[in-house]
């Protein structure tokens, strides 16, 4: 799967900011892939000072598709946290 275009960008109020701990903004990325498919970037802020990235491809027809969470130390790059999700 290729990425052909960035479809869509833009910063975002985070309604749940004070819950996840993170900044009252974020950044939205769509991007759109060679089959059609659209696959979102979220960025954001922490206060403990990380950047979180959380990308989940949008799934097309009775195939699986991933949620993959990312936090990453803004201070040395260091990768606090990798989850993936599989949803059916």
């Amino acid at each position: 799967m290729q990425i052909v275009k960035i479809e869509n960008c833009e910063i975002r109020e985070n309604p749940n900011f004070e819950k996840m701990n993170e900044g009252s903004e974020f950044v939205s990325v769509i991007f759109l892939t060679e089959q059609g498919n659209h696959i979102y970037v979220d960025l954001a802020y922490t206060t403990k000072g990380t950047m979180k990235i959380h990308i989940l491809p949008i799934r097309h027809g009775n195939t699986k598709t991933y949620d993959k969470t990312i936090e990453i130390k803004l201070s040395d790059g260091k990768t606090v946290l990798s989850k993936l999700k599989v949803h059916d």
